[in-house]
């Protein structure tokens, strides 16, 4: 069996308790790796629904506590499993594994950090590859006008790997100063304070009176799919990229003007869908693009290192989530430092 490791690990007791658990984690298995964790990132969306067991208006029937979050981990391997190629000990890696300062993952699914990005900005990674599947289900063609909609991590990344791809003119719409302002700052020709603008009308006087032939719908939220739908072009295609929680309800003439009338195609991404092992059907799988989006940072065409706006000691877990839930106007990317 072999020692067993202390470790710590965040958990969601109960809804809104945060808590950091101690327990023993046991030597990885034949095809794992044991990865000492250096920084997480805390994924707002996901884990601020699980964490208050709430989706808008009823409680959330699939939620059980205790609840071990976190997807999004950089840390360096310590221990490896007899039947473990590919990755050695002492690398630095990407994993997907839970908030706590030891955990093992599967071997296949990790990617190494390339040398020159911070283990701050590699964190961001497995977000990115959230991003590009969007764009993989729905790809932007060259001078393609673009909406995204959402200003968090997800349309952050989205709105710069739209802009990689060709994007032009392209657009942000959100609700927070601070996030609007780093996609500005990071070329999005246009952001804009959806609360408080006509966003089509404000998209048609960007394009010259055209509506948007991609929208990018990253924030979960039914308002923002409404909107999605009366920024589209006719023909257009509206991706589905936030996690959306609500009971969808929409008016019969939003349904039959904006959707129907218009024949939107409604494109839904899901990036767990995506395969983590390749074949003939497959190539871009899961690894392979957070393998992209690793490349990209490294290389400095995506920027991403303005989207990091806190990075608290892992026993202040607590804080950090309390900050993303009530300071969103001066939160984006959150991390866990467990060094």
């Amino acid at each position: 069996m072999g020692d067993l490791r202390p470790v710590r690990q965040v958990a969601f007791v109960a809804a809104g308790h945060v808590e950091l658990l101690s327990r023993a984690l046991a030597p990885p298995g034949p095809s794992e790796i044991q990865v000492a964790v250096t920084r997480t990132l805390i994924s707002a969306g996901t884990e601020l629904d699980y964490l208050h067991a709430v989706i808008p208006g009823r409680l959330r029937p699939d939620v059980t506590f205790p609840v071990y979050p976190g997807y999004s981990s950089v840390g360096r391997v310590v221990a490896a499993g007899q039947e473990v190629t590919g990755v050695a000990v002492g690398e630095r890696v990407l994993t997907m594994g839970p908030h706590a300062d030891y955990q093992n993952v599967a071997a296949e699914t990790v990617v190494r950090v390339p040398t020159p990005i911070s283990d701050d900005v590699a964190a961001l990674a497995v977000l990115g590859s959230v991003a590009l599947h969007g764009l993989r289900r729905a790809p932007p063609e060259l001078g393609d006008a673009v909406l995204v909609v959402g200003d968090g991590l997800v349309g952050q990344l989205t709105a710069r790997l739209v802009g990689l791809q060709g994007g032009r003119p392209m657009a942000l719409v959100g609700r927070h100063q601070l996030r609007l302002d780093a996609a500005r700052r990071d070329g999005v020709a246009a952001t804009w304070d959806g609360r408080t603008i006509d966003v089509p009308a404000a998209f048609q006087k960007l394009t010259g009176g055209r509506l948007a032939d991609i929208v990018y719908e990253t924030a979960g939220q039914v308002d923002a799919l409404v909107l999605a739908f009366e920024a589209a072009r006719v023909g257009g295609r509206v991706v589905l990229l936030g996690g959306l929680r609500q009971t969808l309800s929409l008016e019969p003439e939003c349904f039959y003007l904006q959707f129907m009338m218009k024949e939107l195609t409604l494109v839904a991404a899901s990036q767990p869908v995506r395969p983590e092992r390749e074949s003939s059907y497959f190539y871009w799988t899961q690894r392979r693009n957070r393998e992209l989006i690793l490349r990209l940072i490294a290389e400095g065409a995506l920027h991403v290192e303005p989207l990091i706006t806190h990075c608290l000691p892992a026993d202040e877990a607590r804080r950090a989530y309390q900050l993303l839930a009530e300071s969103r106007e001066s939160t984006l990317g959150v991390l866990l430092d467990w060094t």
